[in-house]
């Protein structure tokens, strides 16, 4: 009985995720430097691995570029491999459109405005000031973004409350 009574947190953890990363956007980062992808998947808070580096040569990331990627661009992953090459061929390197404009959220609940950024295909992280976990999006309000509305952005950062009347 004491061992079962000691596994039920474990179970509990396990059955919960454990607290892993929450899953993000995407970012098309083919055709780029492996530095300067690498900067942009660690900004967005997502988890990366390459495939194609050995050795010695590995260790100076500008020498890479990133030829193509798993998942593609704009899809929720929490990881992504990155296939990289000395040179990418002949191919040109994708057109990259004008970043969309970002809504103005500021008051929104969390739930609506996350849905409004995935439906633009706008990346985004989401902070407390105290901490606490978001496990309710509706019950969050977005207090703050950063870049402002109506700025042309591909990712925004949320700060979200309870109650917003402190801003």
């Amino acid at each position: 009985m004491r061992y079962a009574l000691a596994l039920v947190p474990l179970l509990f953890l396990v059955g919960c995720g454990g607290g892993g990363r929450e899953q993000r956007v995407v970012p098309d980062v083919r055709g780029q430097r492996l530095d300067r992808a690498e900067r942009l998947l660690a900004d967005q808070k997502l988890d990366w691995r390459e495939e194609g580096t050995s050795g010695v040569e590995a260790l100076v990331r500008s020498n890479w570029k990133v030829c193509g990627q798993a998942p593609a661009p704009g899809k929720l992953a929490r990881r992504v491999v990155l296939r990289v090459a000395r040179s990418c061929g002949s191919k040109p390197p994708p057109t990259v459109s004008a970043a969309p404009r970002l809504p103005w959220l500021d008051g929104t609940d969390l739930e609506g405005a996350k849905e409004q950024l995935d439906a633009a295909g706008i990346a985004y992280s989401v902070d407390t000031d105290d901490g606490d976990p978001v496990l309710i999006d509706r019950l969050w309000t977005v207090c703050t973004q950063t870049p402002d509305g109506g700025t042309r952005a591909r990712f925004v950062e949320l700060r979200v409350a309870h109650d917003c009347s402190e801003y």
